[in-house]
């Protein structure tokens, strides 16, 4: 490329300043976006903005906020946006994608500085979001969304913003259920103490004591029992049913456990009022407690990242609608067959259309795969997915949205159905075979005492199932999962939950998407082949790219570093081909081969866009997506333990590229976003675990129907289909390490197995004596529990520094 000529940057962004920049205050702006937040920040002496982090802003170069928010003046969609509206006080919601620093906080927690009528403005950083409160007196939800897309935080305002509002809210059962059973659990093990240190009380007024604090511990076991452990006696219940029924052969763990806390509590109960003597209830609270608590740790994920969404995670809020009488704004929901709506730069279009009027320029990556922008000329159907890339359009919709192409592929079966994952091998045997022995030596002992001292039948058999609970499996697979979740998150990679670590494990192929997965979205390598270009030669080239909306033509524009252009006294660009102009009296064209009529001696099989000036061609350019960093590293590393292969709805024109990673035969282009679901379908019925990496709508289903899916995504946040996991891009080099960690996450677990079979096989060899007591079943239960747990959770962390992820 050419040399780049002296730099200026801006002051707000730190982009270069071209010559169109402005000078402002004795500063540089590289354009008039930038230096109007400089003079509002200025105006009302909120320059710390800048104190806090250098260059700070997002660039607003391209930035067109004109009409794009008039439907923000309708009530109705106003009111379905608020969380609480009264007639002096709205609040709501925005999430703001753009945040990214100290700087960024510091000014919108200021915001109230800015706009009079904004009350308060509290930002959560982690889930950029902007809670916004306000006075509809003195200003409009409108103008505050204005003022902050022209700060540079845009907020994100989609179909779903709505729909959530409706979404049931998420019950806090099981933060009661644990509240309940850690106030009974400290409770009974403070009335407990007698028994603890075996007093023999002779006193009278004591002995009435220590009865009534046995009967105490009876009514404080009850919530325990019949509220804290309800879910597991329920969940038993179910699964014995499915097994009586024969719709399963899978034993559930709630079997055992539920066994367990039976026999505890019911044992617990004959020694209460048969025997007035000690009881289990310390046990039983402290085994419960300790469950619900792993139990927590099991569902408590990654608030903050929506790993399900449908398409009205994309869709605009509102449209424009276009009539002979006048312009409205619709909700997208509410749009009927031939109404004409405009669609901005970089809107999603949500439903099939006929391009009305103005250039589209139509990225359709998000459905496809396929990279590169498509020229749409009047007249022609655009469907709905794509997202225009330039000035605004107007379209005749073809189909209502429910009806409309992206919209089929949300309700593809494969999406639609309810994605239930068999529980992995690991747990599901290690439960069947747990169930069945305990079982088996329970009803042993039993017939033993039966035949030889029938006063120990119930005691023994009782003891027995209360030790044999599997606290390895309930109490080492969440906490252990959860600690892996955890690091997994500090290193900005997000599963679902638990059991996606346990898949991954398991997983035996894994399927690469191309564009947005293996490429970078935000950039590409580009480079000029030929003579270098003088200063007037790159000069005519930046005039003829300045007008051109083609994607090919905006990077070559923003590769030039030289700023000035010159007025152009002809200029025609032809679909699918090129570019041709007469700038200050010199011929220039720019596009493939055949428009500049290059002889067959002088292409070339790598050239993109080939560059003439009046008769002499000057050279080409060479276009080539850029590959994620480490991505040799990665590939090189899983080839080694699993079979890869590349699914993508892109062209081949990469394949000699990409065959140094993956051999030949496991390279497929040109794939629908149907043909890559049966293609995973189709491994899966040959027994093959599969994991499927991608970034678009096009991989949905693809990612739905695979063992794991992954999204990858450049915003963790935005942008993401349905899947068991959201990797930030920037982490994808850790791509091998978190496959081994999962791995040795689970043969931790195994370990823990092992520790809580010792355990039950010491407790348990006693307990079919029949000499078990509650003391020592006090002391001996939380005690493997505790230390099964501990265990799991310094195993993990010792693995993950190994691996460097903490």
């Amino acid at each position: 490329m050419p040399a780049i000529l002296e730099q200026v940057i801006c002051h707000h962004c730190g982009e270069i300043c071209q010559e169109s920049g402005v000078d402002f205050d004795g500063k540089d702006f590289c354009c008039v976006g930038c230096k109007t937040v400089y003079e509002i920040l200025s105006d009302k002496d909120l320059c710390t903005y800048y104190d806090l982090n250098q260059h700070a802003g997002v660039s607003l170069k391209s930035k067109n906020f004109e009409g794009k928010f008039e439907y923000l003046g309708i009530e109705e969609i106003v009111n379905e946006l608020l969380d609480f509206k009264s007639q002096n006080f709205h609040k709501l919601n925005l999430y703001l994608p753009d945040v990214h620093c100290s700087s960024c906080v510091w000014l919108l927690e200021n915001l109230q500085k800015v706009k009079k009528g904004v009350i308060s403005s509290k930002l959560n950083f982690t889930k950029k979001e902007l809670e916004l409160a306000y006075r509809p007196s003195e200003t409009s939800l409108k103008e505050i969304v204005e003022l902050l897309a022209t700060l540079g935080y845009e907020p994100l305002i989609s179909l779903n913003n709505t729909a959530n509002k409706n979404a049931p809210k998420k019950s806090n059962r099981l933060i009661k259920q644990i509240a309940v059973v850690g106030f009974c659990a400290g409770n009974i093990m403070l009335l407990s103490f007698p028994e603890y240190f075996n007093l023999d009380l002779d006193n009278a007024v004591d002995s009435q004591y220590q009865a009534f604090f046995l009967y105490l511990n009876v009514l404080l076991a009850l919530p325990v029992y019949f509220y804290g452990a309800w879910d597991y006696l329920k969940g038993a219940y179910i699964s014995i049913k499915e097994l009586i029924a024969k719709n399963t052969d899978i034993l559930s763990v709630d079997i055992p456990i539920s066994l367990g806390i039976s026999a505890l509590f019911f044992r617990s109960l004959y020694e209460s009022f048969f025997n007035h003597g000690g009881a289990y209830w310390d046990s039983l609270a402290g085994l419960v407690f300790f469950l619900l608590i792993g139990k927590w740790t099991q569902t408590k994920t990654f608030e903050f990242l929506s790993f399900e969404r449908n398409y009205k995670s994309y869709f605009p809020l509102a449209v424009q609608i276009i009539s002979k009488k006048s312009t409205t704004y619709r909700t997208v929901e509410s749009l009927k067959k031939d109404e004409v709506m405009l669609i901005h730069n970089e809107e999603l279009i949500p439903a099939d259309s006929v391009l009305m009027e103005g250039k589209a320029y139509i990225d359709y990556s998000f459905v496809t795969g396929e990279s590169e922008p498509i020229r749409i000329n009047e007249g022609e159907l655009v469907y709905a997915g794509g997202r225009q890339k330039g000035d605004n359009i107007s379209l005749r919709i073809q189909k209502e949205v429910s009806q409309s192409y992206l919209t089929q592929l949300w309700n593809n079966a494969a999406l639609k159905k309810n994605q239930v994952k068999q529980d992995t091998k690991l747990s599901a045997a290690f439960t069947k075979y747990f169930t069945y022995i305990t079982l088996a030596i329970a009803i042993s002992t039993g017939v033993y005492w039966q035949f030889n001292d029938p006063s120990l039948v119930w005691p023994a058999l009782t003891a027995v199932l209360m030790v044999a609970c599997p606290c390895a499996l309930t109490l080492s697979m969440p906490f252990t999962m959860g600690t892996v979740m955890n690091i997994f998150g500090r290193n900005n990679f997000y599963v679902k939950n638990p059991l996606v670590i346990q898949q991954m494990s398991e997983i035996d192929q894994l399927i690469f998407d191309k564009t947005g997965t293996l490429t970078k979205n935000s950039s590409s390598e580009i480079n000029f082949i030929g003579e270098a270009l003088s200063h007037e030669e790159i000069t005519l080239l930046k005039s003829i790219t300045k007008l051109s909306l083609h994607p090919i033509s905006k990077i070559i524009f923003a590769n030039l570093t030289t700023s000035k252009t010159l007025e152009t006294d002809y200029f025609f660009e032809h679909k699918g081909a090129g570019l041709e102009a007469i700038i200050a009296g010199k011929e220039i064209k720019l596009g493939n081969a055949d428009f500049l009529n290059i002889p067959n001696a002088q292409r070339t099989q790598e050239a993109s866009v080939y560059l003439k000036i009046g008769k002499e061609l000057k050279g080409y350019f060479v276009i080539k997506p850029s590959y994620r960093a480490g991505l040799d590293s990665v590939l090189q590393q899983i080839n080694g333990s699993y079979q890869t292969q590349l699914l993508s709805g892109d062209n081949s024109k990469d394949r000699k590229h990409l065959e140094a990673f993956f051999k030949a035969q496991n390279l497929h282009f040109g794939l629908k976003p149907q043909e890559k679901l049966d293609f995973i379908a189709d491994l899966q019925n040959q027994n093959q675990n599969i994991m499927m990496l991608g970034d678009g709508l096009n991989d949905a289903g693809a990612l739905g129907q695979s063992d794991v899916g992954i999204a990858i995504s450049e915003n963790t946040q935005a942008f993401t289909p349905a899947s068991d996991a959201i990797l930030d891009a920037e982490k994808f080099s850790l791509l091998p390490k978190f496959l081994l960690f999962s791995k040795k996450s689970v043969n931790i677990v195994k370990l823990s197995f092992l520790l809580s079979l010792v355990y039950n096989f010491v407790c348990i060899g006693w307990a079919v004596t029949g000499q078990l007591s509650p003391v020592y079943a006090a002391i001996f239960m939380p005690l493997s529990s505790i230390s099964v747990v501990l265990f799991a959770i310094l195993l993990t962390h010792i693995s993950a520094k190994k691996l460097k992820l903490i």
